[in-house]
């Protein structure tokens, strides 16, 4: 079964679908972390082109950070500090027409919102060891109109 990825998801919006949802936020956070040493306040958004459960991720300047060339420069362009296999978490070598805004979800999370959501995770991972919740248990992250609806299956 195949899914697509809404244009507006974030990585809270499909985290029922993640193959493995901690080890993919316990990754994406680790290279976040380390964006955000080097460059300051950073924000992931994810590829929406592929059909893979642990999609690809871009991590670059948050809001608070905007590049002074946002505005200016074409959406292949623009600044990013790292484009991120989403299975090995490894650096893609990508170029321009690879990095270009239309793949990239349309909105994105902090790094606040990801420490909050491996958090959640790793509690219902516990309580669901334990016997206290069900299969059915969910971390929805109301952030996009995609959260509230389940994934698109492809025709």
């Amino acid at each position: 079964m195949r899914y697509i990825i809404p244009n507006d998801a974030t990585i809270g919006s499909i985290f029922g679908w993640l193959r493995d949802p901690q080890a993919y936020l316990g990754g994406v956070l680790e290279n976040m972390t380390a964006c955000k040493d080097k460059f300051g306040t950073v924000v992931v958004r994810i590829d929406t082109t592929g059909v893979s459960r642990v999609p690809h991720y871009r991590i670059e300047p948050g809001e608070g950070d905007a590049h002074p060339t946002m505005n200016v420069l074409p959406p292949a362009a623009q600044p990013c500090f790292s484009v991120r296999n989403g299975a090995s978490h490894n650096p893609l070598d990508w170029g321009a027409d690879q990095l270009r805004m239309l793949s990239w979800s349309s909105n994105s999370m902090t790094i606040g919102e990801i420490r909050q959501l491996l958090s959640n995770a790793k509690r219902v991972r516990s309580k669901s060891a334990a016997g206290k919740v069900g299969n059915a248990a969910m971390l929805p992250y109301p952030r996009t109109s995609a959260a509230s609806k389940p994934l698109p299956q492809e025709p």
